[in-house]
């Protein structure tokens, strides 16, 4: 079962203690709810066009061992770091997250082994090679 979110929008704006985002959830292709998250510290949430659909996607966040919120950050994470891993590099280290305004490539990954030492950066966008 592939799910994704797509026209993902986020309100910086509006997001106090949690990230306010709207978008719409696809399972196999098919849009199947609207999710979102005002924002003000509660969960993130998903309105499903029918139970079949709501079923399949708690079955799966069960499958995870996650409640579904939980599930709705992760994937509105993943389609974040997606669209920013087109245009710039992003790694972590030391448990941090970090980006550079440099599309990744080959000349990236040896300037970034040779500064933080060969496989001590985990390249985020080589998750994404062929998303």
């Amino acid at each position: 079962m592939k799910i994704e979110l797509k026209n993902l929008k986020i309100s910086k704006a509006l997001s106090q203690e949690t990230l306010a985002f709207t978008a719409n959830l696809y399972i196999d292709g098919k849009k199947v709810a609207v999710a979102s998250n005002s924002g003000q510290g509660g969960g993130s949430y998903a309105t499903f066009t029918d139970s079949a659909a709501r079923l399949a996607f708690q079955a799966h966040c069960k499958s995870l061992g996650k409640p579904d919120e939980f599930v709705l950050d992760d994937l509105v994470e993943e389609t974040e770091n997606q669209k920013i891993c087109k245009t710039k590099t992003m790694f972590r280290f030391d448990g941090q997250v970090y980006s550079l305004n440099t599309k990744f490539g080959p000349e990236v990954k040896a300037w970034l082994d040779a500064k933080y030492g060969h496989g001590k950066v985990e390249i985020i966008n080589e998750k994404y090679a062929n998303a």
